[in-house]
């Protein structure tokens, strides 16, 4: 997973283990959230510490 900010420039490459969708950022948080359809799990990382 590539994560970049709002003006586009690229922040840092993640590897995740999970075939995620509906991919979404709380910004007041640093949480991303996400769907793995395959087992009906909605994924949270926590990302205060990079962001």
């Amino acid at each position: 997973m590539h994560v970049f900010n709002w003006e586009g420039d690229f922040l840092y490459d993640f590897k995740v283990n999970e075939s995620l969708s509906d991919i979404t950022y709380d910004a007041q948080s640093k949480i991303l959230y996400a769907i793995n359809r395959a087992d009906s799990r909605i994924i949270r990382y926590e990302l205060s510490e990079y962001l």
